[in-house]
């Protein structure tokens, strides 16, 4: 298991540190203070878009006391959900 920032540290080095790499890490509404990130390259995603239907959603919902594989399991059933509208 990696930590966020060892994987954020990786992809900055395998991207040469372009500005068009974007790491959000942030820490998620949870008893357990579980850390998320979003990782996006500019011009490959649309910002309102990504604020509206991604971290808006992430940022508000309570995972109460969740651990880190029962957040995956919720977030990517959402993701999965939401892709086939």
């Amino acid at each position: 298991n990696y930590s966020i920032n060892e994987i954020k540290l990786s992809l900055q080095s395998q991207f040469d540190n372009s500005a068009d790499l974007s790491v959000r890490v942030f820490t998620l509404k949870s008893a357990l203070k579980i850390q998320a990130a979003v990782i996006t390259m500019e011009g490959l995603v649309d910002k309102e878009q990504l604020s509206q239907s991604v971290l808006n959603p992430l940022l508000t919902f309570d995972y109460g006391t969740r651990d880190a594989a029962a957040v995956s399991e919720v977030l990517f059933s959402s993701v999965m959900a939401s892709s086939d509208v």
